[in-house]
């Protein structure tokens, strides 16, 4: 493998799940690099890992690297140029994608983390709609995840459940659609617990494909998370979750499993240079162009 210098912003859940799949994947394969600001984490994973931490970017030399920014979206922009202009080889951005004010320039280097489209029933789903088209989608995404107002950049206008799981759902929209243009006919916004958006109701066009979109992150009816769907094609009629779907489907295997097949999966298409699933930053910016135009019809 020809990469050897990984370098990861930012040491929360998501910098540990994608480092952890990547050891798991090319065990030995790379030297890590963590650019982490908390002196209390960077003292401890230097102990634990050995990994070498800096708490700057300006720290560290990112020619010819493989970088991964995995930080709060509102630096997105900020880092992505940075790294960028510094001659980074490939940079892989956490969703959700900088957004509307902090907007990520198109790069052919950066993917964005938009995972359900590796998911095996989105694959079924996209060769079915190739083989028959599509004349309507419908997603839903419930859970009980919020209980109380989350802290930080995740109750102000970068998050609400638009952004976190809506943000997933309508990449994977767009993607079994073909990219075609979005057309929001009508949507609702609530805020129920925190201060942004808890539960959204969209129906609009893609092109002329039909779609709905639901999304509740306070419904104490649902025990984990659980995102959903409908399918029409024009011989058709399919229902399916994030695990199964009418017809069934082939599961993946992968070398190394973290979270879920479609995690490690969009890993090694990253770290592979594989751009066949991946999301890339137009694509990314699509997604918040839509959420955009969802909110401003509510």
């Amino acid at each position: 493998m020809a990469v050897e210098k990984i370098v990861i912003i930012g040491w929360g859940r998501m910098g540990i799940t994608h480092t952890s799949i990547i050891n798991g994947l090319y065990p030995g394969s790379f030297e890590f690099t963590l650019v982490e600001p908390n002196s209390k984490v960077s003292k401890m994973t230097q102990k634990t890992l050995g990994y070498s931490v800096v708490s700057d970017i300006n720290e560290i030399n990112v020619q010819d690297a493989v970088v991964l920014i995995t930080t709060p979206p509102s630096i997105h922009s900020l880092l992505c140029d940075n790294v960028l202009s510094g001659g980074a080889r490939s940079v892989f951005v956490e969703k959700p994608f900088g957004l509307f004010d902090k907007r990520v320039q198109d790069d052919s280097r950066i993917s964005v983390g938009y995972v359900l489209r590796f998911s095996e029933v989105a694959q079924k789903l996209k060769e079915l709609i190739s083989e028959e088209g599509c004349l309507k989608i419908s997603l839903d995404y419930s859970s009980h995840t919020l209980t109380k107002p989350p802290k930080g950049w995740r109750n102000s206008a970068y998050g609400g459940v638009l952004n976190e799981m809506g943000s997933h759902l309508i990449d994977l929209m767009l993607y079994l659609g073909g990219g075609q243009e979005f057309k929001v006919i009508s949507s609702s916004i609530q805020s129920v617990i925190s201060d942004v958006d808890d539960i959204v109701s969209v129906k609009g066009l893609l092109g002329d494909i039909e779609v709905e979109l639901s999304l509740n992150w306070v419904n104490p009816d649902y025990r984990k998370p659980v995102w959903s769907g409908f399918l029409e094609t024009s011989k058709q009629s399919i229902r399916f979750d994030q695990q199964s779907l009418d017809g069934g489907f082939e599961s993946d295997s992968v070398d190394y499993y973290v979270r879920g097949r479609d995690f490690s999966l969009q890993m090694k298409h990253f770290i592979e240079n594989d751009k066949s699933i991946i999301c890339n930053s137009k694509q990314a910016n699509s997604v918040h162009d839509v959420i955009t135009k969802i909110k401003e019809k509510a």
